[in-house]
């Protein structure tokens, strides 16, 4: 089918010489479910940042297929269970769901099996499918402001102290370090 979707011969009928009687005959090709998704690359890699909303699109997932109509049509699902915040939508896009919310430190990369299926429209014909590897590396951005562990502290110093002296040693915390 994928070279060509009909044929067309003729037929001729003699019972004596010259023939006269001709007749064509179309031969229309039934496209099989016989050609796999393919992606363009694997693994596939993306990077966001830590810091993006809900429904912000990470990437928009991709085949070809060289059936035709139905027998090209893909869907997509993620092939390991996961609690990772990222859902395939039915726009075949990866969006990131907010739930859990994206840490750098605790976590700098998923890494996501995703198939890509088309079933066949023929009943009893076998679906055909590609894996792949989704990667999504994790931009680390500074979220939270650095805290104080004193607040409002009273230094004295001496007056005769000389130039470089150390005067406070602040104490500070950062949730992003």
């Amino acid at each position: 089918y994928e070279n060509a979707t009909k044929y067309n011969f003729g037929m001729v009928a003699c019972a004596d010489m010259p023939c006269s009687n001709l007749t064509t005959i179309t031969v229309n090709i039934v496209d099989l479910n016989d050609n796999p998704p393919v992606f363009s690359s694997d693994p596939i890699v993306v990077s966001m940042d830590e810091n993006v909303n809900p429904g912000y699109n990470v990437t928009a997932l991709m085949t070809t297929d060289a059936d035709s109509l139905a027998n090209s049509m893909v869907t997509y699902f993620f092939t390991n269970i996961t609690t990772a915040p990222f859902i395939i939508t039915n726009l075949n896009e990866v969006h990131y769901t907010g739930i859990p919310a994206l840490n750098y430190n605790a976590i700098t990369s998923y890494i996501l099996g995703v198939r890509a299926t088309n079933p066949s429209a023929i009943p009893n014909e076998a679906s055909q499918y590609a894996d792949v590897v989704l990667i999504i590396n994790i931009n680390p951005r500074n979220t939270f402001p650095p805290v104080f562990l004193r607040n409002n502290d009273t230094v004295t110093i001496d007056e005769a102290s000389v130039a470089g002296t150390v005067v406070y040693m602040l104490d500070t915390t950062d949730a992003d370090a």
